[in-house]
């Protein structure tokens, strides 16, 4: 075997190990940008066949909104002789859209003579959905937090006025009206607990959340959340119950914190148990730790739907009545 049958043999040899394991896809052009080789990597990113992508072919597989921007990018790659380096689409002939990585360089012989180019396309459509999603999640939580700091002023006056006219400033409230107003009430500080939890969530995503550590009796913060929500436990003839520690503990936490978890508990307790049931809060202390359970005797959470219930804004299926 002469030295030119072993060149060909080694670059046979190379060419199947590209074609076959390469875990990027793999092309080769002459200095033209005619296609001369993609491996099997490169034909599984794109969806075309190699006898597809030869010449010019690889070209009508780009998306047709990046072929200028890739054209232009590999152009100034080589005018600077630069490595080329752009994200860019691929349109599947299913009409799937892949984002690839493109990377490449020119090839010179030993005279310095241009005699084509070789790259790799690195599949990062995954990449690109994700970013994409963080994006779309950023902006929506901006809007969150926006709206709920410009809600909080009108809805808090709103709420003064309906306490003013159920204290009968204005004049003489029948029962009727009362009851009204008290849904109103009710209502407000519902909607006033929705507002205060998003701008919670926002100020913990942004790094923002600051935690007032403080030494709290754990019955009476048990015991106030009952009494506070009581009201709306009563207007459903629910049966509620505060199983507090025999003598008072003090624990250090930050208590507006523990508050809030707890009233979210409570109230979504009470809102989803059918009316003449029960609602309890039950403390318990361990050697280590003091644990605050909430129970209902409402359908319960489904198994397959607990691991969502801690995504945000996300509510069990509610294909039962009294499913939370």
């Amino acid at each position: 075997m002469n030295r030119k049958q072993r060149k060909g043999l080694d670059e046979k040899t190379w060419t199947a190990v590209i074609n076959e394991i390469s875990p990027v896809g793999v092309f080769r052009t002459d200095p033209e940008g005619e296609c001369l080789f993609v491996n099997r990597k490169w034909c599984a990113i794109t969806g075309i066949t190699a006898r597809q992508a030869k010449g010019r072919g690889w070209e009508k597989a780009v998306h047709p909104e990046d072929r200028s921007r890739v054209a232009q990018g590999w152009y100034e790659a080589a005018k600077k002789k630069q490595v080329f380096r752009l994200e860019y689409r691929f349109r599947r002939p299913d009409g799937g859209v892949t984002w690839v990585l493109g990377e490449g360089m020119a090839i010179h012989d030993s005279s310095g003579k241009l005699v084509g180019y070789v790259g790799t396309i690195t599949d990062v459509t995954d990449r690109r959905e994700r970013m994409q999603m963080l994006e779309k999640v950023k902006a929506a939580r901006q809007f969150t937090s926006m709206v709920s700091h410009e809600l909080k002023t009108p809805l808090a006056a709103i709420r003064e006025a309906v306490s003013l006219v159920r204290e009968g400033i204005d004049g003489p409230v029948n029962a009727a009206q009362q009851q009204t107003l008290g849904r109103a009430h009710d209502g407000a500080l519902r909607l006033e607990r929705l507002i205060n939890n998003l701008l919670h969530f926002s100020r913990i995503e942004s790094g923002k959340m600051t935690l007032v550590w403080q030494e709290v009796d754990i019955n009476q913060l048990a015991h106030g959340v009952c009494d506070f929500l009581k009201p709306l436990a009563d207007k459903k003839r629910l049966k509620t119950e505060c199983r507090l520690l025999p003598s008072p503990l003090k624990i250090r936490c930050d208590a507006d914190k523990i508050r809030q978890a707890l009233v979210n508990l409570v109230d979504n307790a009470i809102k989803f148990t059918p009316e003449r049931g029960e609602v309890s809060i039950r403390i318990v202390r361990s050697p280590t730790r003091v644990t605050i359970e909430v129970a209902d005797t409402g359908n319960g959470i489904r198994p397959e739907d607990r691991e969502k219930i801690f995504e945000m804004y996300t509510q069990a299926s509610a294909d039962r009545p009294f499913s939370a």
